[in-house]
């Protein structure tokens, strides 16, 4: 189990309602935070890293909703989380993975962005066998291009409705300079 990160065991919940939005920094894991932390009846939380599990689950039950944090694969990565040790957060969360074409994430990029796609890569695939039914992957492509389509399928899989409201969730990413006041197709 996830000894890095949890100091006891803790009780799988019966339902899995809150979630992740896991993904590389610069695939669009900002973007899609400010999307559903725009629905009344999601709170997604910004990066917060707690360093064990059953942090992440307590800080979950506090709030009304469905609770939801953004985590690039890199925060995993800075605390020293294996590849299982990171799967097995699916054991408690659903998983929104967004992926970026790989072609345009790793062009021109300093640092370890090719290693953490491919490690990102690697954790929607473990998850997706260990879950099924627990992940979704979302393109960044998409995202941009067909917006409300895509919400609409990723608030199924959260069982909320889609709220129009959603698509202004761009102004409030959690990096202002990221913010805009719309979606942008041309950055695809």
């Amino acid at each position: 189990m996830l000894s890095i990160i949890k100091e006891k065991e803790i009780e799988t919940p019966s339902e899995i309602r809150d979630f992740i939005i896991v993904g590389n920094g610069g695939s669009g894991t900002s973007l899609l935070r400010g999307l559903l932390n725009a629905h009344s009846n999601l709170h997604v939380v910004f990066e917060h890293k707690p360093p064990r599990l059953d942090e992440f689950i307590k800080e979950a039950k506090v709030h009304e909703g469905i609770w939801g944090n953004k985590t690039p694969i890199e925060q995993f990565i800075s605390i020293g989380l294996t590849l299982e040790q990171m799967v097995e957060i699916s054991d408690y969360f659903k998983i929104v993975h967004i992926i970026r074409r790989y072609s345009m994430y790793c062009k021109n990029r300093k640092g370890p962005y090719e290693k953490n796609w491919k490690i990102s890569q690697d954790f929607y695939n473990a998850v997706r066998e260990r879950h099924p039914s627990r992940v979704i992957t979302v393109s960044f492509e998409d995202l941009l291009l067909r917006t409300e389509s895509e919400l609409t399928r990723i608030c199924s899989f959260l069982t909320v409705n889609f709220q129009r409201k959603m698509l202004l969730g761009t102004n409030d990413t959690g990096y202002k300079r990221y913010n805009q006041s719309t979606i942008n197709p041309k950055r695809v």
